[in-house]
């Protein structure tokens, strides 16, 4: 390694320096409302009615639970309930062309003593783009798991315990949102980009939602969602809002606004440029790179060049949510990288992009994880489930064709159509002060072992935004949050934005810390009852939540003196029950009082002597830390520069020679089965193979992963 390569390593690695100091709102008018929105306002106010469900009510989506297998068998305890309220099935949003989308819903239910007050609608969303939201509900944070055989299971980390909950699958031709025309054109049926088609097509659904659930127009509505849903969402949040003033400054008393104002995005991709420039400072933080890494000369290499394109870019080149170049092949190039190909137990092995603590076969490097993921086809497969859930529907008038439908996870094509024209859509971050500014509540929450959406680069943006002529405090702390008493995670807080970082979780928080996903609203309910003190963001306090002891829940502000001083629902009969014991402690703390005051005497004295005797001379200090210095020059000399440079042989590595690959050929795997596609994978990664369709043992040097 050479001199150039030693200072590269020492330096770079701390942070690759961003492109620009904040984001505000005034680098992105946002006040233009698209002519998708327009038509969208003109086709409801001139009372137009979907005649596809016109005479819809929720009674037609109803499920009835006991005709999904395993539903009988599944048992209420403490913390879970099974649910009784489900409805599943699709929802037109254009009659002409018969496109509809599909949801599945689960009213909340309570637990012994909460009080219901059924208020809260969420939204969830999967990202992709194009992967269905079936995953979030049957492997993260839906009322069921699926076992292997194809059986519900219940999920006692389901959000339908705090809220409402939407599964919705978008865009069209996501997971049950099919085409239902085969006849029609791809180009008129699959979204091209986020504002005109996407954005559109939401609207239109909660339009239509709404009219079949007219009870719920008024509860307070989340959009939450993980991955390319920091795209997805932010956007129709924008929209939603555009199409709100519309109706503001209408005459059109029959149309309602759409009320939502909070949004909750897990290991979510918002900033292009900050979260590919992360990489590699993420892969320092977490130990993971190393000095001994056998391609650290192509890394430091493809870091030079990724700084390079970070520095030329203006914020008005900022019109595509795709990665910058060479920045994202860092993580391509580092996950086969900590691997020796000489070790036959090492040979073809990467890390999983979603959870680094899991060592995958390549090419897969995570394709295939979740390891429950072909359960769900089983489950879906089973006699009766897509027709208990509305999906194969006999009745319905929107097509002839009643076979079961194959459900894919993610679809190519709606990547492929949003990758390749979603040209004009700006990435997410651009709009995000505006959204801020007008009173959008973010809460970011991010497992720490997620590689591709790491919360390292989730950090940086977000101390980067502007609002209201105001930068995210520089100085906000970061506040423990304990969950059954174990330290589960921090976060920070400045006004209206909530970072949080969860211990142990990967890119999808709720499929392995189901219960502490759970308790995110908790923590947002509790942030948002309490006063003026949560929002001062050098306030120093912390978050103790649990499953079920709700009264026990609370925040802890630290004062100066180290006191503590509670904030709980229950601190009234917290201390009446300690009045009694402490009328009898304070006559026994008399007698002893003047004990005590001999005692601490004494001790002051004993500290005095302790600290003037630990005490140490400046000089002392300095010589202490000019002999570091000569340690560590001296340790890279020993071990880098005589090894490299006065050795008579050279360090060899196939894994350095970086081949090249002309041919992108398909790979077969069992979560895409057929629907994998050269190009884009399952939408969240592209993997290469060589002309033989077989893995080489330099194929690693070329892995290609695109971020959901």
């Amino acid at each position: 390694m050479g001199f150039k390569q030693i200072f590269s390593f020492i330096s770079l690695v701390t942070l690759i320096s961003g492109f620009i100091s904040i984001y505000d709102s005034s680098t992105y008018d946002n006040k233009i409302v698209p002519e998708s929105i327009k038509e969208v306002y003109e086709y409801y106010t001139s009372n137009t009615t979907n005649k596809y469900n016109f005479d819809k009510n929720a009674t037609d989506f109803k499920v009835v639970g006991d005709l999904l297998p395993g539903f009988q068998s599944i048992k209420n305890n403490k913390l879970y309930k099974k649910p009784e309220n489900i409805y599943s099935g699709r929802i037109s949003i254009n009659e002409d062309l018969k496109h509809s989308l599909f949801f599945w819903k689960f009213d909340r239910e309570y637990t012994a003593g909460e009080k219901e007050q059924n208020k809260t609608l969420t939204f969830f969303i999967n990202g992709g783009p194009g992967c269905s939201s079936m995953d979030g509900l049957l492997l993260e944070n839906g009322p069921f798991r699926v076992n292997k055989d194809g059986i519900l299971i219940s999920n006692e980390g389901s959000w339908h315990m705090q809220s409402d909950i939407v599964y919705l699958d978008q865009p069209l031709g996501t997971g049950f949102s099919t085409k239902l025309d085969t006849a029609e054109k791809d180009f008129d049926f699959y979204d091209t980009d986020l504002i005109n088609d996407s954005s559109r097509n939401m609207i239109k659904f909660l339009i239509e939602y709404f009219k079949i659930f007219p009870e719920d127009k008024n509860k307070r509505i989340i959009f939450a969602g993980e991955s390319y849903a920091g795209q997805y969402i932010l956007h129709f949040i924008n929209n939603i809002w555009k199409f709100n003033k519309m109706i503001e400054d209408g005459k059109f008393s029959h149309l309602s606004q759409i009320n939502v104002e909070t949004v909750m995005l897990g290991n979510a991709w918002v900033d292009p440029v900050e979260q590919s420039a992360s990489y590699l400072p993420f892969f320092q933080k977490e130990g993971l790179f190393k000095q001994d890494n056998l391609k650290i000369k192509k890394i430091l290499g493809l870091q030079e060049k990724c700084q390079t394109n970070i520095n030329n870019i203006e914020i008005e080149d900022l019109t595509s949510d795709n990665d910058v170049t060479h920045c994202d092949t860092i993580m391509y190039t580092f996950i086969s990288s900590v691997f020796d190909p000489a070790k036959k137990d090492e040979k073809d092995k990467c890390l999983n992009v979603y959870d680094y603590r899991l060592t995958e076969n390549a090419p897969s490097c995570g394709m295939d994880w979740p390891y429950e993921l072909p359960n769900i086809n089983k489950f879906f497969m089973k006699k009766g489930v897509q027709e208990a859930l509305h999906i194969q529907d006999t009745e319905d008038d929107y097509d002839a064709n009643d076979e079961i439908i194959r459900w894919t996870e993610c679809s190519n094509k709606v990547g492929n159509f949003i990758k390749k024209n979603n040209q004009n859509t700006v990435p997410s971050i651009r709009i995000l002060p505006s959204l801020l500014e007008q009173g959008l509540k973010l809460y970011l929450f991010n497992g720490d072992k997620d590689i591709i959406c790491n919360h390292l680069g989730v950090e940086n943006y977000v101390k980067k935004l502007s609002w209201d002529n105001k930068q995210f405090s520089e100085d906000a702390m970061w506040h423990n949050w304990t969950h059954e008493s174990e330290l589960v995670g921090s976060f920070m807080k400045d006004r209206n934005v909530v970072l949080i970082n969860i211990i142990n979780g990967s890119h999808m928080v709720p499929y392995d810390k189901p219960l502490e996903s759970r308790a995110l609203y908790h923590i947002m309910d509790m942030l948002e009852d309490e006063d003026d003190k949560v929002n001062i963001p050098t306030e120093n306090y912390h978050i103790e939540t649990f499953n079920h002891n709700l009264k026990k829940e609370k925040i802890v502000f630290i004062k100066e003196d180290d006191k503590e001083d509670l904030f709980n629902d229950s601190d009234k009969e917290d201390e009446e029950s300690k009045e009694h014991d402490d009328d009898h402690s304070d006559k026994e703390d008399d007698d002893d009082d003047d004990d005590d005051s001999d005692d601490e005497d004494e001790d002051e004295k004993a500290d005095s002597r302790a600290q003037t005797k630990s005490f140490l001379p400046n000089w002392l200090l300095t010589l202490a830390f000019v002999a570091l210095i000569v340690y560590i020059l001296k340790y890279f000399f020993d071990t880098i520069i005589r090894k490299n440079y006065f050795s008579n042989g050279e360090i060899q590595s196939q894994r350095l020679e970086d081949p090249e690959h002309s041919l992108s050929k398909g790979i077969h795997s069992k979560r895409l089965k057929e629907d994998l596609e050269p190009g884009l994978g399952n939408s969240e990664f592209d993997i290469e193979m060589n002309d033989n369709n077989q893995l080489e043992n330099s194929v690693l040097d070329d892995l290609d992963i695109t971020k959901d």
